[in-house]
């Protein structure tokens, strides 16, 4: 039982930590105005923030 606590303790943590890891890395280059495949920069920011968060 205890056991069944802490992992989903632990499941809460990391997705609290990539959560927070694939924003910043989203806001870094939507401020970059970086582009990929001819999207706008503010297209391609939420693209890069799905896929690492």
């Amino acid at each position: 039982m205890t056991t069944g606590y802490i992992l989903i303790a632990a499941i809460l943590i990391l997705g609290g930590v990539i959560a927070t890891v694939g924003d910043r890395i989203g806001t870094r280059v939507g401020k970059a105005r970086l582009s990929l495949f001819k999207l706008r920069p503010k297209n391609t920011a939420v693209v890069v923030t799905i896929f690492t968060g």
